[in-house]
C-alpha cells in the first residue's frame, strides 16, 4: 500500500484486508513522507488486531513518488503474490481468494478484475467493466487503453521483480501502473481476467486522476516513453496516428492547446485511437 495523505480513507482499506476469506496475507504500508494524518495509527491498529500476521508500517524520509513507495513495499514483501491495494480503495471479502484461485487454475502470472466505482463517501456509482474490444484483444489492447486499476491486480512477485517493478521517472507518476502492465505484455506475461467486481474504486477530488490536465500530460509522457515506442506493436500504433489525415491538425492544435488540453484535443485523440485499434487487429 503506497500511502500519502490518505489517512481519512486508509482505515476502510485495511479493514477490508482483515475481512478476507483468504487468510494467508501480509500488509506492507509505505508512507511516502506524507503529513501526520493517522496512517501510522491505522496500520498499527490492524497489527494489534491481527498479531499472527506480518503487518509493517514503513515511512520514507523524503517524498519519492508513488512508484518509489510501491517498490519499497515490493522489496519488503515476502509473499508469492503481490496485491496492489491503494489506501483510498477497498476489497470485497472474497477478493484475494478469487484472484489466487484464477491464477492457480489458469497457471497464470497476472490477474485483474472489474471494479465498483464509489464516490468520496463510499456510495456506489456504477460497475466499471472493460469493453468487449479491450477483452477480446488482450493483451495488445493495453497499448491504447488502461482498464486495470492497481487495486484490482494480483501478480506473482518474482515476475514483477524480473521486469523491473515500477518506473520511478517523475514524468509518468500516476501512470506507473499502466507502464508496468505494458511491460508485462511486452514480456509475454499471461494476463487473466476475473469478471467479478471485487474492488471498490473510490473517486474523489484528491485522487491522482481528478486533475484532467495533469492526467493527459502524464498520458502523453507515457506514450512517448522510449521503453515502449521501439516495440513492433507500438510502432504500428504510432504509424496509424501518422497515417491519419488529422495528424497534422493534431500537431497544430496541440501547440495551441498545450496548456489547456480542452475537449477538442480529447476528441482528436479518441478518433486516432480508432486507428490504433485497426493497427492492433492487424497485428493480431
Amino acid at each position: 500500500m503506497p500511502c500519502y495523505n490518505m489517512g481519512r480513507f486508509i482505515g476502510e482499506a485495511l479493514e477490508s484486508v482483515g475481512k478476507q476469506i483468504y487468510t494467508n496475507w501480509e500488509v506492507i504500508a509505505v508512507d511516502d513522507c506524507g503529513p501526520e494524518d493517522g496512517t501510522r495509527e491505522a496500520v498499527e491498529a490492524l497489527a494489534k488486531k491481527f498479531p499472527d500476521h506480518r503487518i509493517i508500517y514503513h515511512r520514507h524520509e523524503k517524498n519519492g513518488g508513488v512508484s518509489a513507495a510501491r517498490n519499497t513495499a515490493i522489496g519488503i514483501a515476502l509473499g508469492e503474490y503481490l496485491a496492489f491495494l491503494d489506501p483510498d480503495d477497498w476489497w470485497a471479502s472474497d477478493y484475494l481468494n478469487e484472484q489466487v484461485r484464477i491464477l492457480l487454475s489458469e497457471k497464470g502470472t497476472f490477474c485483474f478484475c472489474s471494479n465498483i466505482l464509489v464516490d468520496e463517501k463510499g456510495k456506489e456509482i456504477s460497475i466499471r467493466t472493460p469493453t468487449e474490444f479491450f477483452l477480446d484483444n488482450l493483451p495488445a489492447s493495453l497499448v491504447y487503453q488502461n482498464y486495470l486499476n492497481p487495486s484490482a491486480v494480483l501478480m506473482r512477485r518474482l515476475e514483477c521483480l524480473k521486469i523491473g517493478m515500477f518506473d520511478e521517472s517523475s514524468e509518468i507518476q500516476h501512470m506507473e501502473d499502466w507502464d508496468l502492465w505494458l511491460r508485462c505484455f511486452l514480456n509475454k506475461i499471461k494476463i487473466s481476467y476475473n469478471p467479478k467486481p471485487l474492488v471498490y474504486y473510490r473517486q474523489h477530488t484528491s485522487s491522482a486522476c481528478a486533475d484532467g490536465i495533469a492526467f493527459r500530460k502524464r498520458m502523453l509522457s507515457l506514450l512517448e516513453n522510449t521503453n515502449h515506442k521501439e516495440e513492433i506493436l507500438w510502432q504500428r500504433a504510432m504509424l496509424a496516428w501518422r497515417l491519419d489525415s488529422e495528424f497534422e491538425l493534431l500537431k497544430q492544435k496541440y501547440q495551441v492547446l498545450e496548456e489547456r488540453y480542452d475537449h477538442t484535443l480529447e476528441g482528436i485523440f479518441r478518433r486516432l485511437f480508432r486507428k490504433i485499434r485497426i493497427s492492433i487487429r492487424f497485428q493480431k
